[in-house]
């Protein structure tokens, strides 16, 4: 892999972004036996859209992305912002006070190469400089949770049968390492 560049988005890369989580999401949710779920693809879709102008806007105040640029292409995501309602839902207050890691989206014709843990690494690094100790990811896809198990460990909490029957929604807290 040559020439991987992680970087703040610029708001010229905002459409690419756009069209990279809207690819992303909707081979996501047909690779885990929900592509018929039209409607809540596109309820994700808006929601991630505005994560992303909630960037722009507070100047990665509020929430904060990075991007992957590989040869130039906006290949992946990832953010960091407040705990979203499925972490807060968990009744863990010290879970719910920490930053949450997501839209880790990385293209699919791009995945397994590498790319997520880079923005991962990166976006640890950033944590870390802003002083945050622990932060927490949640996914309730089938094919994230196996990744992110690897890489993270046994999750905090499972959320069972969360999305309905052997759908279940897992929420890790991980600590940054100094």
């Amino acid at each position: 892999m040559t020439a991987l560049v992680i970087e703040r988005p610029d708001p010229n890369d905002r459409e690419t972004i756009k069209d990279l989580i809207r690819v992303v999401l909707v081979d996501t949710w047909t690779k885990n036996g929900l592509g018929h779920l039209t409607h809540e693809i596109e309820e994700e879709i808006q929601m991630k859209w505005s994560f992303l102008e909630d960037d722009f806007n507070s100047k990665g105040l509020n929430r904060t992305f990075l991007i992957a640029k590989l040869n130039g292409r906006v290949v992946g995501t990832i953010e960091h912002g407040k705990a979203n309602e499925t972490i807060v839902a968990c009744g863990d207050a010290y879970l719910s006070s920490l930053q949450e890691i997501g839209t880790v989206f990385i293209h699919p014709d791009f995945q397994g190469k590498g790319i997520g843990k880079a923005l991962l690494a990166a976006m640890i690094l950033l944590l870390k400089e802003k002083g945050e100790v622990k932060y927490c990811l949640d996914s309730g896809y089938k094919t994230a949770q196996k990744v992110w198990s690897h890489l993270l460990g046994t999750p905090k909490y499972i959320l069972k049968d969360f999305w309905g029957p052997e759908l279940d929604h897992f929420v890790w807290e991980v600590e940054i390492k100094h």
